[in-house]
This record gives structure tokens, sequence and C-alpha cells, in this order.
């Protein structure tokens, strides 16, 4: 397990994903085309790497959505930050058929998309409230003008690709910043069972933001960490700790349940990868 989190496993991926689109017929590389996946819709562009896997697998990121350690209720109300095009979004609507979601996508590029994704299931749509903000500590934060929410597949490169993950930036232009606990509030709600978190490094800026959040609704929240992502914004996981730890939290592998700590994160979390931590309140332990 140490080896393998020593791997480039993102680019692993991505090169994986390139010959999975060479491979397609001609015809199938077109560059939208509507699918129908899991019985929900989807406009999906198959040089886009989440789209191709969605395409050609069903799903994407099952763990995130179908967890063993955490039990989603049917009228879960649940806050999906850096949703880019919906997929999540959408899958976790399926799940809580008497809930609410609330996805949070900073981009001009992928918002327009996830408004698509919402016009092509109305059902799910009415259950799905998209929120155009960047999700950070403080709502006075400027954001980015570009952020990381496009994975090409089809030999694309930008001179400004990321070099681990080999995202693309688009841009966020314009697009104010809000706290996840300013959020809560400006929607007035009375409970939050779910955060899920992707948002390129700012996972632990979005958390800073929520602690009010954490504190009063006792939230599942699942989020991402890199070993890469946490040297490039100068932080280690005990940062992570300081949020979870004083709340009575345990942060866990999402896919094995094992607990992830400051003394042996270096030997679960993949360096050049990512790994979807789950953090459990106290009551709720695999």
């Amino acid at each position: 397990m140490r080896l393998l989190n020593r791997l480039p496993l993102t680019r692993i991926k991505i090169g994986i994903a390139r010959l999975l689109y060479r491979g397609l017929p001609p015809g199938y590389r077109r560059q939208k085309r509507r699918i129908r996946r899991g019985g929900i819709h989807y406009e999906v562009d198959l040089s886009e790497g989440i789209d191709l896997s969605l395409f050609l697998f069903g799903g994407f990121q099952q763990h995130v959505t179908r967890t063993p350690f955490a039990v989603i209720p049917d009228d879960a109300v649940i806050l999906d930050v850096g949703a880019n095009a919906g997929v999540m979004a959408l899958q976790f609507a399926k799940l809580a058929p008497r809930g609410h979601v609330y996805a949070c996508e900073p981009t001009h590029y992928a918002f327009a998309r996830l408004q698509t994704n919402l016009r092509l299931n109305p059902d799910l749509a009415a259950r799905i409230t998209a929120v155009q903000t960047f999700v950070s500590a403080d709502s006075g934060d400027q954001p980015t003008a570009h952020i990381f929410a496009s994975w090409k597949v089809d030999g694309t490169r930008s001179a400004d690709q990321h070099p681990v993950h080999l995202g693309t930036p688009v841009s966020a232009a314009g697009v104010g910043a809000v706290t996840l606990d300013g959020l809560v509030a400006s929607y007035g709600l009375s409970r939050v069972d779910l955060v899920k978190i992707d948002t390129d490094g700012h996972e632990l800026s979005v958390l800073q933001g929520a602690l009010r959040t954490l504190e009063r609704f006792r939230p599942v929240v699942i989020f991402e960490v890199g070993l890469y992502v946490m040297e490039e914004r100068g932080i280690g996981f005990a940062h992570y700790e300081e949020v979870f730890r004083p709340l009575g939290y345990r942060i866990v592998d999402s896919k094995t349940g094992r607990e992830i700590t400051a003394a042996n994160h270096g030997r679960l979390i993949p360096a050049r990868g990512t790994l979807d931590a789950l953090a459990l309140p106290g009551e709720a332990r695999p």
C-alpha cells in the first residue's frame, strides 16, 4: 500500500482514460451527447474524464454516494461543495427522495453544465438548489479568477495545466465568496446531514468556514485530501484534525474505514493522488 501511494495515481488514471477515449469509435467522440445512467440523464462531453467514466462505467465516485460507513437518510439535507457538472448532486438527490441538495460551483464552465443536467432531470432538479459561489473560510475572500474544473482526456494540453492532476483551470471571474456557515444561514437550514467537499485544495478553507454548522448539526463530512495538495497549500494533516477533533469527529478512509491521523496519514494518503476522507461525528463509527 505504501509503494502504491507513492505512484502518480492521478496521472495514471488520466493516462488510462486517454487510452479508453482513443478506443472509442470515432462517432462516439463527438463532444456532446446525452446519456442515461442509473435512471439519471446527463449531457456529457466524452473528452472530460468525469463524463467518460460516467459513460463507460455508469457512475463516478460511487464510494462517496454509497459509503458503507455512513447512512444517508432519505430526507437528508446535503451540501455539495465543488459540484462541477452535477454528477454527484443528482445522485445525492436520487438517494434522498424526501431531502434536498445545495450544489455549490464557482466556475462559469461547470456551472453552465450543472444547469444543463438539472434541466434534463426536472424531478431531481426540484430537490436541488444550484448556487454559483466560491465557498471559503471568509465571505470576504476573493476567489482566484481561474479554478481547476476540467480534466481533458482527448490529448488536449494547456500551458497552465496542473503538473500533478493534469486539470485545466477555467474562469470564475466575478463570482463572490461565502462561508458554509453563511450559506446555511442564508437558506435558513434547520439541519445538515452530509457535506461533500471536492474543491481542488481549498477543502480546509471550506471547513474553517463551517465550524458553526459542524458543531450545531454534526453532519457527516466527506472531503478530498492529498499529500501534494497539502504541500501546495502549506498545511499538514494536523490542520484537519484541529477542525474535527474538538468536535468529537473521527477521520477515516471512505473506502476502507481505516482511521487517518497525523501519525499515519503519510502512509495512507497518496503522495501524488488523492483520497476521499470521511469525517464521522462521535455517534457514527464504522
